[in-house]
């Protein structure tokens, strides 16, 4: 069992997982807004970052479960970066979304309100 929950391996990664998908909307967003089309590129080649650090994390959380038969509160705690890690490749997934239209540049072609309300939404996001 883990001594401590800020300081484990699993929890690490989570935060890191956390840090790389707010990076990737903020980026994303970014690249539609201001037409920054290298910026749209790199936030789609993360992607595959995310998802193979989202893959890593969920294999390691079922090993403990299987290899050291947690209970109480730690059994909850790695349940719920179970619950977590799908809402954070999704998120992910939405940033590579918004970075594919960067790309494309339909940022230049949005109307002032559409640009304000992507911005706003970015912002909530955040």
């Amino acid at each position: 069992m883990q001594a401590s929950f800020e300081g484990s391996p699993v929890d690490r990664r989570v935060a890191q997982l956390f840090a790389l998908v707010t990076e990737a909307l903020a980026g994303a967003t970014q690249a539609l807004l201001r037409g920054e089309i290298s910026l749209g590129i790199a936030v789609i080649e993360g992607d595959r970052l995310i998802d193979e650090l989202t893959s890593d994390v969920e294999q390691t959380v079922w090993d403990q479960i299987d290899t050291e038969s947690p209970s109480g509160d730690e059994l909850r705690r790695l349940i719920g970066i179970l619950r977590i890690l799908p809402e954070l490749e999704r998120s992910a997934d939405l940033a590579e979304h918004i970075a594919q239209r960067a790309v494309v540049n339909l940022g230049a072609e949005m109307s002032p309100l559409s640009r304000g309300i992507v911005q706003r939404m970015a912002e909530v996001a955040l």
